[in-house]
């Protein structure tokens, strides 16, 4: 069992893309809600945690999602591996159209 898992912000089936800067590291629920288009990492200036209108802070499974707005993403500490800004904009995009 793994606890973090490397989710692509362009998907794979779209971009064909491997680059670790076309990736964020998450836990298995919120790649799964980053897939699901209920969260996303914002671009620069930012690079905070968004989350979708649709979720509602009166249901327990997403009050913690929305607890996620606001708050700053995790970078690696080598900047050579931070997510490019055009992949952090295609999921904002996404969670936009969600």
């Amino acid at each position: 069992m793994y606890l973090v898992e490397a989710a692509h912000l362009v998907p794979w089936t779209i971009s064909r893309d491997d680059d670790p800067r076309n990736g964020i590291a998450l836990c298995k629920n919120h790649h799964w809600d980053m897939d699901r288009y209920v969260i996303a990492p914002s671009p620069q200036p930012e690079r905070t945690w968004k989350v979708s209108s649709v979720l509602d802070d009166r249901i327990e499974g997403q009050r913690d999602l929305l607890n996620l707005h606001g708050r700053s993403i995790l970078l690696p500490r080598e900047e050579r591996f931070h997510p490019l800004d055009e992949g952090l904009a295609w999921r904002m995009g996404r969670l936009l159209r969600a």
